[in-house]
């Protein structure tokens, strides 16, 4: 029974971060920030979340998650509305998205209809498969967006600094951070799942390279720490995952 729980609940997750994170386009975020619960897009969202919660699950039977999954996602994201969309936000939002997928989870395992016993030999055969794939999906999107908020305090100190002394500083590539962080998170995750924990090392020290000239010519103390900051908080967060999926699986 406690394997068919974690493999609902994996299935579950892994739903919920690819309607929240993967077809959630942009512009639905800014409009339920501009309109809060009335926004259309909010209860759009939260269907999505119901049909791909309810199709992952795999058990047509089990009607009742789509109503479930809608009400409780439209709950969780419209309080979020009425807060500022910082990291306590984002965090408090999420608890409450993985607890409803653990809390359906616990009822599909003991949901008792014939077809339960075939879906569920399958569900704890692939079970290391839905849990490796979740982790990959969990470290792009929603870590970055952790790591985002939990740094943008940090952002708004050194772009007020910035103005203070006249300073305009060279913008990047578009989008270019996110990607950085992603593929780094990423290459994080695949060194310590296979075991290479020294290639995270190099992996760092590489970094700091290519981003030596770019601190050098700068001269700013702020810039320095933001980046080590920033690079610290996305390592740490890859680490913490890629360690709680090798515990799972062992």
């Amino acid at each position: 029974m406690a394997n068919l729980v974690i493999s609902y609940f994996v299935r579950l997750l892994l739903a919920h971060l690819l309607a929240d994170f993967m077809l959630q386009p942009d512009r639905w975020i800014a409009d339920r920030r501009q309109r809060g619960w009335r926004t259309p897009s909010l209860w759009f969202h939260s269907l999505v979340s119901a049909a791909v919660a309810y199709l992952f699950a795999w058990q047509f039977q089990a009607w009742w998650l789509l109503p479930v999954v809608f009400a409780t996602h439209l709950l969780l994201d419209a309080a979020k509305t009425r807060t500022d969309y910082g990291a306590r936000a984002f965090i408090v939002d999420q608890i409450g998205h993985v607890a409803v997928a653990a809390a359906c989870a616990i009822v599909l395992a003991g949901v008792p209809v014939e077809a339960i016993l075939h879906t569920g030999e399958f569900l704890a055969q692939s079970r290391s498969a839905w849990v490796v794939v979740t982790a990959y999906l969990l470290v792009l999107r929603p870590c970055g967006m952790l790591v985002g908020l939990l740094t943008e305090p940090l952002r708004r100190q050194m772009e007020e600094s910035d103005r203070d002394r006249g300073k305009t500083r060279v913008q990047g590539l578009s989008r270019a951070g996110m990607w950085i962080g992603q593929l780094e998170r990423f290459l994080v995750l695949t060194f310590v799942l296979v075991g290479h924990y020294e290639a995270i090392g190099f992996l760092i020290a590489a970094k700091s390279i290519l981003r030596f000239g770019e601190i050098r010519d700068s001269r700013d103390r702020q810039e320095v720490e933001y980046i080590l900051i920033g690079t610290m908080l996305s390592f740490a967060v890859a680490i913490v995952v890629a360690i709680a999926v090798r515990q799972v699986l062992s």
